[in-house]
């Protein structure tokens, strides 16, 4: 079994968390991102950077 650190684990699960957003975003059609509905993709996108910037890069600016 291979033993890794937490933050090793973090950090490669961050990556494959980003790396699957650009294909999300990739993917997305022109059309949506200009679409006024609550269920834009911009919206979710949105959340997830600020769920990462929240835990990952500024947990202590969050209370």
């Amino acid at each position: 079994m291979i033993s890794r650190s937490l933050s090793e684990m973090l950090r490669i699960n961050t990556q494959k968390s980003l790396w699957s957003l650009r294909n999300v975003t990739d993917c997305i059609l022109d059309s949506m991102w200009r679409a006024l509905y609550s269920g834009t993709p911009l919206k979710h996108i949105c959340h997830t950077l600020h769920s990462l910037d929240r835990w990952y890069i500024n947990p202590y600016v969050y209370t």
